[in-house]
């Protein structure tokens, strides 16, 4: 399986992964959380390394209880949506009380990118709940290359690699 590495040092994890996973989605169309779970599980037996969550507490809990059954914590990248705002640690614990993981390899922030949720994370990177906060803006600048998203995420790298 192709692969490829996140942010300029970051984890390996496979070109394909697991989407965002989703239990409110999977019972709008008749899917059951249990075979949300068994998907999940077989994906990560195959090699997938990478999987997205959305930003649901119990899509959180199956997608942390699946890695640690698998005991896959060590090769798994979890990449966890949160809401863009202000009081970023709060959704950030939430999630991880939820996955019951180490932090995620990569949080994906939704909505509108608040300049001053910078200070947010560098605050959340000091206490170890998110990875360097810089990795964090490179990424929102990858996922909103041409918006004012990523050129305000763009100015805030250059705010903190100062």
């Amino acid at each position: 399986m192709r692969s490829r590495t996140l942010g300029v040092d970051g984890p390996v994890v496979t070109c394909v992964g697991c989407g965002e996973v989703s239990l409110a989605r999977a019972a709008a169309r008749g899917i059951a959380a249990r075979d949300v779970e068994a998907a999940l599980g077989e994906a990560i037996e195959r090699g997938v390394t990478i999987v997205e969550v959305a930003d649901e507490e119990a899509a959180q809990r199956l997608v942390g209880e699946t890695v640690r059954s698998l005991r896959a914590r060590d090769r798994v990248v979890v990449a966890c949506h949160v809401p863009a705002q202000l009081k970023l640690a709060k959704p950030v614990e939430a999630a991880l009380r939820a996955l019951r993981l180490e932090p995620p390899g990569l949080w994906l922030l939704d909505g509108e990118l608040p300049p001053e949720v910078a200070g947010a994370a560098r605050d959340l990177e000091h206490a170890g709940k998110i990875p360097a906060a810089l990795e964090f803006y490179r990424v929102i600048v990858a996922r909103f290359r041409n918006t004012e998203q990523g050129r305000v995420a763009a100015e805030r790298i250059r705010a903190l690699a100062k």
